[in-house]
């Protein structure tokens, strides 16, 4: 079990989903009790292209996650687990 991300409210998860066509490879649980909305594939699809905006913002969700990632790879590649641990 790792804990990659903490949610926080408001928070969208499983775009991922919406652009490929396997399941996921992940799990969710929330620490506290939590309301979640369920979109599924298919209307999320249709709702990306009829609203443009939405896609649009979805995008920088996109990039501000892979940039967070790619710092956390790299944070993990070059530094101590003393440093991980304590920093």
């Amino acid at each position: 079990e790792l804990t990659v991300e903490l949610l926080s409210p408001g928070h969208v998860s499983g775009l991922l989903m919406a652009f490929e066509e396997k399941p996921p490879t992940y799990s969710i649980r929330a620490q506290v009790d939590s309301r979640v909305l369920w979109v599924p594939i298919n209307e999320l699809r249709s709702a990306l292209r009829s609203q443009p905006d939405v896609y649009e913002m979805l995008l920088g969700e996109f990039a501000a996650r892979l940039e967070r990632f790619g710092e956390l790879a790299l944070s993990l590649a070059h530094s101590k687990v003393e440093q991980r641990i304590v920093g």
